[in-house]
């Protein structure tokens, strides 16, 4: 499933196969996960402006691609997630459901 979620900081344990499309203000972190994918938050429609800074969040600080494995603790890539590559990714986004 596909996750859509703006938060001050992200942690996510025993997840498989999950695509999250995130604006995170510090490295989100998995452990014991596989499979999982990563994009940035999407532009947010013109009917919710400030919907971040509202919520905590600036809109120039987004750690979403700064994941921290605690299961791959070593300086290659993780293994168990990736960067959602853009051909991949959801083109729009339903705001109203």
């Amino acid at each position: 499933g596909s996750l859509v979620l703006g938060c001050r900081q992200l942690r996510v344990h025993t997840s498989n196969g999950c695509s999250f499309y995130l604006h995170a203000a510090s490295n989100p972190i998995i452990e014991g996960c596989d499979a999982l994918s990563f994009a940035p938050y999407p532009p947010l429609p013109p009917s919710l402006p400030g919907a971040l800074e509202a919520a905590g969040l600036r809109a120039d600080a987004n750690l979403w691609d700064r994941v921290d494995d605690f299961h791959w603790i070593k300086a290659q890539q993780s293994p168990h997630w990736a960067v959602l590559p853009e051909a991949r990714r959801i083109a729009e986004f339903d705001w109203t459901r």
